[in-house]
């Protein structure tokens, strides 16, 4: 007999946090004889201009709001007919947890699943919710679900405080086969940063040590991103190349790349971060430098797998004697592939879940 699992999500399955962490378990989920469905807040539509503004562009989302309200008020009732329910993230976006709460009432077979410090104000240059953002949310949430999917041990921590039924579930990424390893040394080597919109103000906390580093030796900085990334305010010393993501053309970047970074303050909405890209750049087996914030800890293997960098100083080291030395670059890749494979790879995230709907379930 078929199991349904259902995933109440704020965003649609081309939001990055709902591809990776939900919709990438689609096809593990099916070999387990579990069928996924995944109902999202946002409409395809408003997903897309929800970063636009202007007068007829607010009253647009304004309409795409209170239509996604209506949807979701009409199919939670629907939500009693599946083995297990899950919310990633928030099932509705503002205010207290009274969407979450009757979804609980409905199908108390719940499981709260995150990969953010969802309960902080993010550091972001725009924020939408202003007055409506409720922190409190996510604690009452948490109390009402019977398992916990966290992204990071720093997530868990705090999930803790709430409910002890907790599973450490990192965000996994397909497996790339450490193809990066499999090219030969190129003459100018590309450092390499991806990321979500909004994000990309992170390499602004290396500027000095990019352009320090321009000045030493050859290298291309290639930055994926939204919009954003042609905004960056570096030195004029970095040479930056900033490309619009494409999900068709990721992989094929990853894997021309040398090194991957992961900048971040020491903040407390940074310190909840799972540590994505590092995941991302070790399935393509590149060697990594990132800051020593949150799951970054956890991630990298320091002199292993690549470096943890704190300051000017270390960064230019971290990032010269590995763009100095390719050996190193293909052995601390390898390394990182490797432990990619054993704790963020697809199957090792499908094992995590599978406890997790074993637990709720019975």
């Amino acid at each position: 007999m078929t199991r349904r699992v259902l995933c109440f999500s704020p965003y649609p399955e081309d939001g990055p946090s709902v591809r990776h962490r939900i919709s990438a378990l689609r096809p593990g989920f099916a070999a387990d004889g579990i069928e996924l469905v995944v109902w999202s807040f946002m409409t395809e539509r408003l997903f897309r201009i929800r970063r636009t503004f202007g007068r007829w562009r607010k009253l647009e989302k304004i309409f795409w709001f209170g239509l996604g309200t209506l949807r979701l008020l009409w199919r939670i009732p629907f939500a009693r007919g599946y083995d297990v329910v899950v919310i990633h993230r928030e099932a509705f976006p503002v205010g207290p947890a009274w969407f979450e709460a009757l979804i609980a009432k409905v199908n108390p077979r719940l499981v709260f699943d995150f990969d953010d410090a969802i309960w902080e104000p993010p550091n972001n240059p725009i924020n939408q919710r202003g007055k409506l953002f409720s922190p409190g949310r996510v604690a009452e949430i948490m109390k009402r679900s019977r398992a916990i999917s966290a992204g990071s041990a720093f997530l868990a921590e705090h999930a803790r405080r709430h409910n002890p039924r907790v599973h450490l579930v990192p965000t996994s990424y397909p497996d790339l086969g450490g193809q990066a390893l499999q090219r030969e040394a190129p003459a100018v080597p590309v450092v390499y940063w991806i990321g979500n919109w909004g994000n990309a103000l992170y390499l602004e906390l290396i500027g000095d040590a990019l352009a320090e580093l321009a000045r030493r030796m050859p290298y291309k900085l290639r930055v994926v991103g939204g919009s954003d990334v042609k905004e960056i305010r570096l030195p004029p010393d970095v040479p930056i190349e900033p490309l619009q993501w494409d999900p068709a053309l990721e992989p094929e970047w990853l894997m021309q790349a040398d090194i991957g970074i992961m900048p971040l303050p020491d903040t407390a909405y940074e310190r909840g971060k799972c540590a994505f890209k590092l995941v991302q750049y070790m399935a393509a087996g590149l060697p990594v430098v990132a800051s020593p914030v949150g799951a970054n800890r956890d991630v990298v293997a320091h002199g292993e797998t690549g470096f943890l960098a704190d300051g000017t100083a270390e960064w230019v080291d971290a990032l010269q004697r590995l763009l100095s030395d390719p050996a190193l670059r293909q052995r601390m890749g390898r390394a990182g592939h490797a432990r990619y494979h054993a704790h963020y790879s697809p199957e090792a995230v499908q094992r995590g879940w599978r406890e997790i709907l074993r637990e709720v379930a019975a």
